[in-house]
């Protein structure tokens, strides 16, 4: 698990996602990267799945700020490690002493 997250909400971007998640993997080989996908009617989710990305299927275009908070609410839940402790993030922030230092 990666200490960066990407998120990239997309609807119908099957023409111009694979360059975008190629260059990300050059540029940011190590980040965890999500694709939200808005309602496509295109190949959006199979493509980035077949990239390496994680897909989070929103079902219906619900527009860009529902797929940008959908994004930010994903990677809240992503467990997170730093080096003195592994946390999940609960849906109301971090958990106490998570970040405690020694």
């Amino acid at each position: 698990m990666s200490d960066t997250v990407v998120f990239i909400p997309a609807w119908n971007e099957e023409e111009n996602l694979p360059a975008v998640l190629d260059d990300l993997g050059r540029e940011l080989p190590d980040a965890d990267v999500l694709v939200v996908d808005d309602g496509s009617t295109d190949r959006t989710a199979e493509i980035a799945l077949a990239r390496g990305a994680e897909v989070l299927s929103l079902g219906t275009n619900r527009g860009l700020p529902i797929g940008i908070a959908a994004g930010y609410r994903w990677a809240l839940d992503v467990t997170v490690t730093s080096p003195t402790a592994t946390c999940r993030a609960p849906r109301d922030g971090w958990a106490p002493g998570c970040f405690d230092e020694e």
